[in-house]
């Protein structure tokens, strides 16, 4: 199972792509055009990776239309 999750961020200044674990389950998130993106799930970190590239890119051609 896997979760994901979306938010504005006030910030639109701030981007980056960030990993943590502690004692439970991966997360990949990230902040970039004014949203915070994050990715959760007991999945090893490159596929979490992998599916949080493919939201992002899935949202960001949303948005263009």
């Amino acid at each position: 199972r896997i979760s994901l999750f979306v938010t504005t961020e006030s910030t639109e200044n701030a981007k980056g792509t960030y990993a943590a674990a502690q004692d439970g389950p991966e997360a990949v998130y990230w902040l970039d055009k004014g949203y915070g993106c994050a990715v959760v799930g007991s999945l090893p970190r490159e596929r979490l990776a992998e599916v949080a590239r493919s939201a992002y890119t899935q949202l960001v051609n949303g948005l263009a239309s």
